[in-house]
């Protein structure tokens, strides 16, 4: 029977400190009307989970390894976790670990302290990146679907990328205003960006050992998305959650809304 090690009160601090970044700080939508905005109240929630059941994961490996995950609590979305979102979510509690360990060793690196503490910190760029993804969808390129046979990993390629390149560069909508006006912070997350490359570029030891880790952390990360279990989910016209699970034509009952397309775990 494995022994299960007693976390202390900073432990569990760390824990709850995390969480509270991760789930409860506010996500601004913006909406063409109110269709679009009924569609990513309902939308926003299946990108949030993942990385909810991500940060469990993480917490539960790092300072809490009797933490039970049985349920997620959201807004409009209660969750019970299946095995499947259990395996599919290790990689984001990977990426989160990954990212983690350049946050401490940044600290001892520069001699500061960023933002309360580094849970605060990282709890804050699981959010940014949960954000960031609700804001593509606010603000999505057409992706045509009207008589063209759909081959799904095709799609699910189209989707997988536009997660690609998110810890390239500090994240910005400059060229759109209509949503600057609504969000323009991203604070946590370009502080994370902006550092670590900095340092990696003037630190050997830091990008072999910290920072390179990370990078193949997030391509299993992305690489992890093409499995069997990720399907396209949209809202259909009846407000439902809907999973395309085959290959072929969307049913037409389907909304082919640019704003209406996402990957989800089933």
């Amino acid at each position: 029977m494995k022994n299960i090690i007693t976390p202390t009160e900073e432990d569990i601090e760390n824990a709850k400190t995390m969480l509270v970044n991760v789930y409860y700080q506010k996500i601004p939508l913006v909406a063409e009307n109110e269709k679009h905005c009924e569609i990513l109240e309902k939308l926003t929630p299946l990108i949030a989970v993942p990385w909810f059941l991500g940060t469990q994961l993480f917490i539960k490996s790092q300072w809490v390894q009797g933490l039970i995950i049985n349920k997620i609590n959201v807004i409009n979305y209660n969750m019970e976790p299946t095995k499947n979102m259990l395996k599919a979510c290790k990689y984001h509690a990977e990426v989160i670990k990954n990212i983690y360990e350049i946050l401490k060793e940044t600290e001892v690196i520069t001699n500061k302290k960023y933002f309360k503490n580094i849970p605060t910190w990282l709890g804050l760029i699981i959010h940014d990146v949960i954000t960031y993804r609700i804001h593509t969808i606010c603000t999505d390129d057409y992706l045509c679907l009207k008589d063209v046979t759909i081959n799904h990993n095709n799609i699910k390629e189209k989707l997988i990328e536009k997660e690609k390149h998110i810890f390239d560069s500090p994240v910005t909508f400059k060229n759109n205003e209509y949503l600057n006006v609504s969000y323009k912070q991203y604070t946590a997350l370009n502080k994370f960006i902006l550092l670590s490359n900095e340092i990696a570029i003037n630190n050997f030891r830091f990008g072999e050992y910290y920072y390179e880790p990370f990078k193949k952390s997030y391509q299993k990360y992305l690489q992890s998305l093409k499995a069997k279990w990720w399907h396209l989910t949209l809202i259909n016209e009846k407000g439902e959650i809907y999973t395309h699970f085959t290959k072929g034509r969307l049913p037409k009952i389907c909304n082919q809304s640019k704003y209406n397309q996402i990957l989800f775990i089933n």
